[in-house]
């Protein structure tokens, strides 16, 4: 993990010198994910070592439990991994089945620090944002919208 703290981007250890995470239960991200928005804690960094110990702390290829026509589902920025050591989560839905994470492994077709979101049971992995800033702006769309006036 020490390798990956000091290939934090900029934006994210900016962010982090300002917030330790958003504690439980309190939502911080409201991220798009197709026609929903899902909101997410955000981990403080003591959780994210935790975390990251628990699942990604291995490469697990996908290969090893789906088919060559479920993998060819996965968004080509990233690699086919259920789990990958060069993966950063750090927010969770409350409950802990789904989390973004910062990918540091990503296809030639995707950007170092991309944004990526782990959806547990069934297990995939989904591209979510290029970079955090795009993801914090998409938090701040999503609030100006008012997504949540829906959800009443």
């Amino acid at each position: 993990m020490r390798t990956i703290i000091g290939s934090l981007p900029t934006d994210f250890k900016a962010f982090y010198t300002l917030k330790n995470g958003s504690g439980y239960p309190l939502n911080l991200l409201y991220t798009s994910y197709g026609d929903s928005v899902i909101p997410f804690t955000l981990l403080s960094l003591d959780d994210i070592r935790d975390t990251k110990k628990f699942f990604c702390d291995r490469d697990n290829l996908m290969s090893e439990y789906y088919s060559d026509e479920e993998i060819s589902k996965l968004d080509s920025r990233i690699k086919p991994y259920l789990f990958n050591k060069d993966w950063f989560p750090f927010a969770q839905v409350v409950g802990g089945a789904l989390y973004l994470m910062l990918d540091f492994d990503p296809t030639e077709h995707g950007t170092a620090g991309q944004v990526i979101f782990y959806v547990h049971d069934p297990d995939f992995v989904y591209f979510i944002a290029p970079t955090f800033s795009e993801l914090l702006q998409d938090t701040i769309q999503n609030l100006e919208d008012d997504w949540y006036e829906e959800c009443r």
